[in-house]
């Protein structure tokens, strides 16, 4: 009987893509989602299932669905954020990070400096880039009350954008999608050799010795599994590629100089 590999996609009740991953266990993959997962159980609502007889095409068409179709909780990098780094300017943003941190000190300089109906363009970018009406009105000059700076920022159509906008401080959301992109992850190539070393691997017995090509391979994917933890990529990510558990990777990391 051949082998099956298991591609799956995880969706929501609102037909949102929330994770597609592959597995030869599809069964103990689930389990472990629940367990590890916290979103898992409030928000996936359904499961579609595609059965593959090699896990290399397997894997391939799981690198073409992430990136393609951008599920929600995939480590992929730049897929919020298209320059792969964390939003440094306000078109980067998704929404507004409301804070009611005071204004820098260079931006209440230049609000200082400003008079109506002036004032009033630039606390409209301030207020669509998350800063809160009543640090706004700390800094101005004039003192007028929140409701008046809310309908005068409202009837204001002119942006003030002569000076770089502060942004307030990231959410946890932009966070973790910035740690997100500046995560190491392995590209294609690199699970196609995994995956072919590990069947080699499978192979391998303590009789084969130095010299033997199933011995090479293993001393091969031990070398590539130990440079790569040192690039950055981690053991789940690629325990998950070769479809073993990460503490196996771990292992042979720990016992393979360089």
């Amino acid at each position: 009987m051949r082998p099956k590999t298991y591609l799956y996609r995880a969706y929501s009740d609102q037909d949102e893509l929330c994770y597609v991953g592959i597995t030869k266990n599809f069964d103990l993959r689930l389990r472990t989602h629940i367990t590890d997962k916290p979103w898992w159980t409030t928000e996936v609502s359904y499961i579609n299932v595609r059965i593959y007889f090699t896990r290399e095409e397997a894997a391939f068409e799981e690198s073409k669905a992430i990136a393609e179709e951008l599920p929600k909780y995939n480590q992929v990098p730049g897929k919020r954020y298209p320059n792969g780094s964390a939003p440094t300017v306000l078109s980067d943003r998704f929404t507004p990070a409301k804070t009611r941190l005071a204004l820098p000190a260079a931006e209440v300089e230049y609000l200082k400096t400003l008079e109506e109906p002036f004032i009033y363009e630039r606390a409209a970018v301030l207020q669509e880039a998350g800063w809160a009406v009543s640090q706004i009105i700390k800094a101005v000059k004039v003192s007028p009350s929140p409701v008046q700076l809310r309908v005068a920022i409202k009837l204001t159509r002119a942006r003030d954008t002569s000076m770089p906008v502060p942004l307030p401080p990231l959410t946890k959301t932009e966070e973790r999608d910035a740690r997100i992109a500046a995560a190491v992850h392995l590209t294609e190539a690199e699970s196609l050799r995994l995956i072919e070393l590990s069947k080699q691997v499978k192979k391998y017995r303590p009789g084969h010795a130095p010299g033997h090509p199933i011995y090479q391979a293993k001393e091969d994917y031990n070398y590539l599994i130990t440079r790569l933890y040192i690039s950055g990529v981690t053991a789940l990510e690629m325990s998950e590629a070769v479809g073993v558990d990460a503490s196996n990777i771990r292992r042979r990391i720990q016992h393979t100089p360089l």
